[in-house]
């Protein structure tokens, strides 16, 4: 496979101007932590999933059902993925090659599984086996446990974790063949096009995702509710530690007798803003507040009622790191 470093380097320059906005937080050195997980975390390590050390109390259900672990992972594991981090300009260049970006202050950008797992072997015979040069980050700028890390959360597996915790929410809402285990489900696709024997159930993705820096205090994403086809929708916060900001909390509403959705006209425009259903602060309550908080993960089930959103974010050269997971019907 050709390297795809020269036009990586190509896209960091472009977005080198944000970059200095911006700490370039993220290890650019060695990683020996990351790197010794390799051998005690292999592919497919069930230890890698975010509701790994979740149970029944984990899962809540006011204002509605949602999953919420903290610890999420082992802290060696989250140490290892810590340390191993991409610095901001790899997040921006990366991020470049999604379909849709947007630039400016404490925005909202994605990488996808589609494109972080690119050069990644997943066969069966040789699932986690990449061409990683320690010495050379270049050629695969993603170390291969982020890569272990993502696969994971795109795969039956995963989904079959959720569904262990949170099957009964799924079935309510979206129905039983949409709970992994009932005779109508078919498994999961990803964004990667696996090849398949039946039409899928489920497509997922899992996103390394981030809000660049702040140059004024904002709010990325007001009280709203996501698209109908969603199942569900999570998040796992990587905040740093010298990252001393206010906000980029994770808020589930509830409605004060009913919410008014706000006409288009009031509805921000940008990335994926179109998708969702809006509301105005007036008509909404805060029941629950995750922070953005190191190792925290929080899952919603989508449904008419999961009205949520971001509080704003204070002024602060630090990204908001976080991975975002996504798990529609088909």
């Amino acid at each position: 496979m050709a390297s795809s470093a020269p036009a990586l380097r190509g896209v960091m320059r472009d977005n080198m101007a944000l970059t200095r906005k911006g700490r370039d937080v993220g290890n650019t050195g060695p990683t020996p932590l990351a790197d010794a997980a390799l051998e005690e975390y292999p592919p497919g390590d069930r230890r890698f999933s975010v509701v790994s050390l979740a149970n029944e109390t984990s899962v809540g259900t006011k204002p509605y059902a949602h999953i919420l672990v903290s610890p999420a992972l082992e802290p060696k594991l989250y140490a290892a993925l810590e340390e191993a981090y991409p610095p901001l300009s790899v997040l921006m260049a990366l991020s470049g090659k999604a379909p849709t970006v947007r630039k400016g202050s404490n925005v909202r950008r994605d990488i996808p599984a589609s494109i972080s797992l690119q050069g990644y072997n997943v066969t069966e015979d040789a699932m986690g086996k990449l061409e990683y040069d320690k010495e050379d980050k270049k050629k695969h700028p993603l170390h291969p446990l982020w890569q272990r890390f993502v696969e994971y959360h795109i795969s039956d597996k995963f989904y079959e974790d959720l569904s262990k915790l949170a099957g009964e929410h799924i079935a309510k809402f979206h129905g039983k063949k949409y709970v992994y285990g009932d005779p109508g489900y078919h498994g999961v696709q990803t964004r990667r096009a696996h090849a398949h024997k039946f039409k899928p159930s489920v497509d997922m993705d899992c996103q390394i995702s981030f809000n660049t820096p702040v140059t004024k205090r904002s709010q990325v994403r007001g009280a709203h509710i996501d698209s109908a086809i969603k199942i569900f929708g999570a998040l796992y916060y990587f905040k740093h530690a010298e990252d001393t900001s206010h906000g980029g909390d994770f808020s589930l509403y509830s409605c004060r007798g009913g919410c008014k959705p706000l006409s288009s006209s009031k509805v921000k425009t940008g990335n994926g803003h179109k998708q969702h259903t809006m509301f105005s602060a007036r008509d909404t309550h805060v029941v629950t507040n995750v922070p953005y908080s190191a190792n925290t993960f929080v899952l919603f089930i989508n449904s008419k009622y999961a009205v949520h959103g971001v509080t704003p974010r204070s002024v602060t050269p630090y990204p908001r790191r976080l991975i975002n997971f996504i798990g529609n019907r088909l």
